[in-house]
């Protein structure tokens, strides 16, 4: 139910009876819910003056502003101060949920009024209406009001802006107007508040006693309860039990009809008696023959579910098979194809093999070559310093004094002594050759080895030089070379 639970005024009033700022508490102390209140006050004390600002919420026109329904000489300006400062009226609705088992909720309208006296008019009204849903951070205590917070509005400029920036809190549910109209089709439609009950709110009070003349004021029967039905009911609920009360007209109408229908009926109900058992075992066989078919058509559709299902599991095994089919012929070839470059890369290790080691086979022969060239180099650099101190030997006065020397010496007469082919300081014996003493002075072995030192530093030059001028084949075989010179050393020595 829609009740009211709290008011607030500010800034208006007659000069016997003014509203500076005050709230009007409609809720029941124990329960804090809105409750019925009464205004319990003396003549002039502002009671008609407040409910003429409450009623004008919803009956905002001048011409039904109470006080003026009262009395003609009452004006609407005249019941605010002239000073430019707003005057504030906040009506607190609790309201039942818009749905079933929606939680109630609170609703807040409220009218903005300034006077200002003009040269032009008397008086100059600027009246702003708006309405929100109280939410937390806007609600009634939070409209910059006098006696609801420490910095009321001073102006209307100011209210507005307040306005403009309430608009943006409440997530569009705040609605403000200065068009009387569309304020109060707002009211109706959108706060669903029942406007024609507070319009006859206001013809009730329009005069003291009103109510005697606005509700009280009928002849009959007829006429009281045609007012009452007008005050509680909707018409188009009225309309509807009407309609459902001529339609209980007609049947009792009809009544005796009906009689005569229930005695042929019962006539027939005692005829129809046998057959009655009939259909029950009817009705029973057919309830187990449809029992019987849901029971077929659910097995029928397992089997038909099982059956699909058996054979989407095939056709995911065979093709998992073709799928593991070809990945194993995919190993095969990929393994096949390892292999081959396993064997590819022997291979090439290999040949890398055979190519290092028919390098490291030519380097050895080319080192062999080389030493044995560098061996036949040097044999043949001994053998030529060997016959070149020989040479050297044989022409020296060396030799002469080796001749001498031997012409001096004497030897023992034997058999078989070698002919003079052979040198002279070797003497044969049969097969034998044999070495003979030679003495020579201190002398002539000076001689000798300072000839042999000449002869064996000039074949170190003629080696370092490369061996410039020895005779092809000589380094071939060096020492029977050197056995052939020793024996033309010889030859040449006895002939001497």
């Amino acid at each position: 139910m829609q009740r009211i639970s709290r008011i607030h005024v500010s800034h208006f009033g007659s000069p016997t009876a003014w509203y500076d700022n005050h709230v009007f508490d409609l809720n029941d102390p124990d329960t804090d819910e809105p409750t019925d209140t009464v205004f319990n006050l003396e003549n002039a004390g502002g009671k008609t003056s407040l409910l003429s600002y409450i009623f004008s919420c919803f009956e905002p026109k001048l011409d039904r502003w109470l006080q003026h329904l009262q009395k003609r000489n009452h004006r609407f300006h005249e019941y605010f101060s002239r000073d430019g400062r707003p005057s504030f009226i906040l009506i607190e609705w609790h309201m039942p949920g818009r749905a079933a088992n929606a939680p109630d909720y609170k609703l807040l309208i409220g009218q903005v009024v300034t006077i200002k006296d003009t040269v032009e008019r008397s008086a100059e009204v600027d009246r702003s209406f708006f309405a929100f849903e109280v939410t937390d951070g806007l609600s009634l205590d939070d409209v910059p009001a006098p006696g609801l917070t420490d910095t009321p509005a001073r102006s209307m400029p100011e209210f507005q802006q307040w306005m403009h920036e309430a608009t943006s809190r409440s997530r569009g549910d705040f609605f403000r107007t200065k068009t009387q109209d569309d304020w109060v089709k707002h009211l109706a439609n959108v706060r669903m508040l029942d406007m024609d009950l507070l319009r006859m709110q206001v013809d009730f009070n329009s005069n003291e006693g009103g109510m005697e003349e606005g509700f009280l004021t009928f002849n009959t029967e007829a006429d009281l309860l045609r007012r009452f039905l007008i005050l509680t009911l909707d018409p188009e609920r009225s309309a509807t039990v009407r309609d459902g009360l001529a339609q209980t007209a007609d049947k009792l109408k009809a009544r005796p009809r009906y009689e005569k229908q229930k005695t042929q009926l019962t006539k027939l109900h005692g005829v129809m008696l046998p057959f009655v058992d009939a259909a029950a075992d009817y009705e029973a066989t057919q309830r187990d023959h449809d029992e019987t078919r849901r029971s077929a058509a659910s097995l029928a559709a397992a089997l038909r579910r099982t059956g699909q299902e058996k054979s989407e599991a095939a056709e995911r095994e065979q093709s998992y098979a073709s799928a593991q089919d070809g990945v194993a012929q995919a190993s095969e070839k990929n393994a096949e194809h390892h292999l081959a470059l396993s064997v590819a890369m022997k291979g090439m290790q290999l040949d890398r093999k055979v190519v290092v080691a028919e390098k490291a086979k030519n380097d050895a022969a080319d080192a062999l070559a080389a030493g044995e060239t560098r061996l036949k180099m040097l044999y043949g650099a001994k053998a030529l310093g060997h016959l070149t101190a020989r040479i050297a030997d044989a022409s020296s006065p060396l030799a002469t004094q080796r001749e001498v020397a031997s012409s001096r010496t004497s030897f023992g007469s034997m058999e078989g002594w070698a002919s003079n082919s052979k040198p002279s300081s070797v003497r044969t014996q049969g097969n034998l050759a044999m070495d003979m003493p030679i003495w020579m002075r201190r002398s002539s072995l000076r001689a000798t080895s300072a000839a042999h030192s000449m002869v064996s530093a000039a074949g170190l030059q003629r080696q370092n030089r490369g061996h410039e001028g020895v005779p092809d084949g000589f380094l071939e075989r060096p020492q029977l070379h050197h056995r052939r010179v020793g024996r033309e050393l010889g030859s040449s020595g006895s002939r001497r």
